[in-house]
């Protein structure tokens, strides 16, 4: 299994620890994650339904142009959302936690660049990716560049951190 971040200390960790050898701190997932992530799930299974009922809201295509295919866009913006939880429940401070750029790639890869704050109260800039499998590599783990120069530096994608920072919030 891959390694972890602590969702405490934010130090890499065993991906099958049940509690951080480092800070001592319990992986399970607490009522106050499982509560924030009912509550996105809830916000996009509403999001979804107000879309299938009135449709996107945005202008009407002109008749000259397609008609994005909705789905794939909006299989990345939620998988880019779920990444974003995912790193901000990781940090020491959540709170402190403020995207920079979230790019969704057609791919289904996402790139991350965010703030937080670190242990010290300083803010620390860092990077990261959520691959197609859905584990997340940050720019503290071995191999990140490489990683981060193959699928996002110098690459175009769908910038979503507006509609990520809005439900994150």
């Amino acid at each position: 299994m891959a390694d972890k971040i602590c969702r405490n200390c934010s130090m890499m960790i065993p991906g099958d620890a049940k509690n951080c050898p480092y800070c001592r701190k319990s992986q399970s997932v607490t009522a106050k994650n499982l509560i924030a992530l009912l509550a996105v799930i809830f916000i996009l299974f509403t999001c979804g339904m107000i879309q299938e009922k009135y449709g996107p809201i945005t202008s009407a295509p002109q008749p000259s142009q397609a008609a994005p295919a909705p789905d794939k866009s909006k299989d990345n913006t939620n998988r880019a959302l779920a990444g974003a939880l995912t790193l901000k429940n990781a940090m020491r401070n959540p709170d402190s936690f403020k995207l920079a750029s979230v790019t969704a790639m057609d791919s289904g890869t996402v790139c991350y660049q965010y703030r937080s704050q670190n242990g010290f109260g300083g803010m620390n800039v860092g990077k990261a990716v959520l691959l197609k499998n859905n584990d997340i590599i940050t720019n503290e783990m071995e191999g990140f560049s490489k990683k981060w120069n193959k699928v996002c530096a110098g690459k175009t994608g769908e910038n979503v951190v507006d509609y990520v920072e809005m439900l994150l919030k």
